[in-house]
């Protein structure tokens, strides 16, 4: 297993930050993988530490739903979207119509 005072600081910034996005419970396998990862590396630039991370990351990381979160869905209807326009008629629109005519 990688120590990880033989990482230097910015992979280690790396690694604490993907981490730091994902639910508790998925964090403790996140960084056992990325570590045997790690430690399988002939070499560690920044660039292959980054992309090690980016990946497994995106393996570990599921977003929560939008009603967990309480966004709106685009499914849903809204004020905005199914009430009328609020506001009084604009006169320009009606001279355009007259002059179409």
């Amino acid at each position: 297993m990688i120590s990880p005072l033989s990482l230097t600081d910015s992979d280690l910034d790396t690694v604490m930050a993907a981490a730091r996005q994902l639910q508790r419970h998925q964090r403790d396998g996140f960084l056992r993988h990325i570590a045997e990862v790690l430690a399988a590396m002939p070499v560690r630039g920044e660039g292959a530490v980054y992309r090690a991370v980016a990946a497994l990351q995106r393996a570990y990381f599921h977003p929560p739903s939008d009603r967990v979160t309480g966004h709106n869905s685009p499914r849903r209807d809204s004020k905005l979207t199914s009430a009328p326009a609020i506001g009084r008629p604009d006169g320009r629109s009606e001279r355009r119509l007259k002059l179409a005519r």
